[in-house]
Formats: structure tokens, sequence, C-alpha cells
């Protein structure tokens, strides 16, 4: 499963570069080589509060890049990180790695 969310985090790296976050100076093995001190790593192996989301995991996956190196206006900007749609679609209707949404409000999607 590791090789999945590694996969995953290379997903969400090519996105930050395809979306232009990332300047000509970043590189994917850049941004790996930044997160060694931080692994991918499980925060709660299996949810056990009755739902939706029961017998799941959730996991964390951070990267770090040089401030100079990001577009921080066109990022703040971005809904990448604000819409569920955009940000599911980085990763494959194949993967094991999705997004799972759970509908809250009425007028959720």
């Amino acid at each position: 499963m590791l090789l999945e969310f590694k996969q995953a985090r290379m997903n969400l790296i090519n996105a930050m570069f395809d979306k232009s976050f990332l300047s000509e100076d970043s590189t994917p093995g850049l941004l790996i080589e930044g997160v060694v001190d931080y692994p991918l790593e499980i925060i709660q192996n299996d949810i056990v509060k009755p739902g939706v989301f029961q017998g799941r995991s959730l996991w964390r996956i951070i990267l770090r890049v040089p401030s100079q190196h990001i577009n921080m206006q066109l990022l703040s900007n971005s809904n990448l990180f604000q819409d569920y749609l955009i940000l599911a679609a980085v990763f494959p209707d194949n993967s094991i790695c999705l997004l799972h949404s759970a509908q809250q409000c009425n007028n959720d999607l």
C-alpha cells in the first residue's frame, strides 16, 4: 500500500507542476528529497466510528517546497485544495488512494 501512496504523492506533485504552481527551478526529485524526513504515514489505521468511512484508514502526505519555487498567489487563488472534484481528479479512478466524501449539507454536490 505504501507504493500506492508514493504514487499518489507524485500525482499531487505533478498536478502542482501542471497548474504552474511550481517554477522551473523545482523538480519532482527536489520535492521528494525535501520530504525524506517526513515519510508517508498512516494517521489512523481503522476508523471505528460508524458511518461512511468506517473501516478505512487516514494517511498524511507532506510536501515541502522552497518558497522561491512556488507561486503563492496562483496557489492561493486556485481551487486545487478547496474544490473536492478538482483535487479528486488528481488521483486515477483505479487508484486505491481515492478521496472519499460524505455529504454534510443539502447543497453538497
